[in-house]
C-alpha cells in the first residue's frame, strides 16, 4: 500500500515521492529525466554551488568561525550525483577544517560527519532523504535553482 505526493526538492523542481506506509517512509523519489549531463555543465554547477555555499555561510567556517581560505566541502561525497549540487549537502570550511587538521573532514571524517549530524539535524535529514533518488539530476533545474537562489 503506497501513496503518492509532490513536493518541490529543489526550488522549482517537482518531484514525486513515493510514500510506503512502514516505520521507513520514503522509498524513492523520481523526476523526469532529460538528457546526461555534460562535464562543462557539471563544473558550472560545482562552481555556482561553491559560491552559494560559501555566501549562506557567510564566508565562515563553520566548526572554528575562520575566514581564511574557506572552501565549500561536500558532506555526501560528489560521486553522489543526487546531493552532489544540494545546497544542504553542503559547508563552509577553512583549509585546516577542511583538509589539514587532526579533526577535519578529511582526516576524521567519521568525527566530522558526527559533528555535522548533531550540528545540522534537520540538514542531515533532507540530505539523507534525497541521496538515494534512483533519477539524474537535471542540469537545467539545477541551473535554475542554483541561480535564483
Amino acid at each position: 500500500m503506497s501513496q503518492t505526493a509532490h513536493y518541490t526538492i529543489l526550488g522549482p523542481i517537482d518531484a514525486e515521492i513515493i510514500f510506503v506506509s512502514t516505520k521507513k517512509s520514503i522509498l524513492f523519489v523520481r523526476m523526469e529525466i532529460k538528457t546526461p549531463m555534460k562535464k562543462s555543465e557539471s563544473n558550472k554547477l560545482d562552481k555556482l554551488w561553491r559560491e552559494k555555499v560559501k555566501e549562506r555561510d557567510e564566508h565562515k567556517c563553520r566548526v572554528c568561525g575562520s575566514t581564511s581560505y574557506v572552501n565549500a566541502h561536500h558532506v555526501v561525497g560528489r560521486r553522489n550525483h543526487q546531493v552532489r549540487w544540494i545546497l544542504d549537502n553542503g559547508i563552509a570550511l577553512c583549509s585546516g577544517c577542511h583538509t589539514f587538521k587532526t579533526r577535519s573532514a578529511h582526516q576524521d571524517p567519521q568525527w566530522f560527519i558526527n559533528w555535522w549530524e548533531s550540528t545540522y539535524p534537520e540538514r542531515t535529514k533532507k540530505v539523507s532523504e534525497l541521496k538515494n533518488r534512483l533519477d539524474k539530476p537535471d542540469y537545467d533545474k539545477l541551473l535554475e535553482y542554483l541561480t535564483f537562489l
